[in-house]
């Protein structure tokens, strides 16, 4: 497996964690368990770690039963070791895109890093949209860059506009353009710089690691390209938030 693919699977496999805990109630292995855990296993020796793989194995037994937390904790740490060599083996430009829950510091750190590459200009999509987009991430832009951003008719919150109105009184030389697209018409979030560089995000802006795992993810060239000319011609024809 590639080792972007690699790092991506792992952070897929983290913010797909099934809940292992005991809660007061009997625990019992489900059939989504089962799936979860064999792709564990089955990353874990496509990357030559079948130690850590047999460790999975040997632990399946002890969930729920006495040795439940120790079971738990031997899978999970296994789940974090891997991802954590998958991350080293990653390109430079995807490491450090998986956002743990809770870490909004992390999440607006993650994207400030990729505003400030713009030497020209950003385009961003994301179907909801609130005064965050501005006040949290514009603000991380180099001055003189253009901004476009296209929402969603249904998710754009109040409290944009006026943030917006504000912006162009105080900001003149940072153009931003923001426009609405047909209700629940946007279901993709992506992060546009200077037409060149694209990348998915797993979560609204405005939303990022708040209450799930994050990836952050670069689009290979070609899909950038079909991303860009379906999101530019929505752009195009979309009604001005002003």
């Amino acid at each position: 497996m590639e080792p972007e693919a690699l790092y991506a699977a792992f952070a897929q496999l983290i913010a797909e964690a099934p809940d292992l805990d005991v809660h007061g109630e009997p625990f019992r292995l489900a059939p989504e368990h089962y799936r979860w855990i064999g792709r564990l296993t089955a990353l874990l020796e496509s990357m030559g770690q079948q130690a850590d793989a047999f460790a999975v194995q040997q632990a399946v037994p002890g969930l729920g039963t006495s040795l439940h937390r120790r079971s738990v904790s031997t899978i999970m740490s296994k789940l974090h070791a891997g991802f954590a060599r998958a991350e080293v083996r990653a390109p430079l430009a995807l490491q450090g895109g998986f956002i743990p829950a809770g870490d909004r510091f992390g999440g607006l750190a993650a994207v400030a890093q990729l505003l400030r590459e713009a030497t020209r200009s950003v385009f961003i999509v994301d179907p909801y949209l609130d005064e965050s987009l501005l006040t949290d991430f514009a603000v991380m832009m180099q001055p003189k860059r253009e901004l476009r951003v296209l929402g969603d008719s249904s998710g754009i919150r109040p409290g944009l506009l006026p943030a917006l109105t504000r912006w162009r009184e105080q900001y003149p030389d940072r153009p931003v353009s923001i426009r609405k697209a047909p209700e629940r018409s946007l279901h993709d979030r992506a992060i546009f710089i200077d037409e060149a560089v694209a990348y998915t995000v797993g979560q609204s802006l405005k939303d990022l690691a708040a209450r799930a795992h994050c990836l952050i993810q670069r689009v290979d060239p070609e899909r950038m390209r079909e991303k860009l000319q379906a999101y530019s011609s929505m752009f195009d024809a979309g009604v001005e938030v002003e």
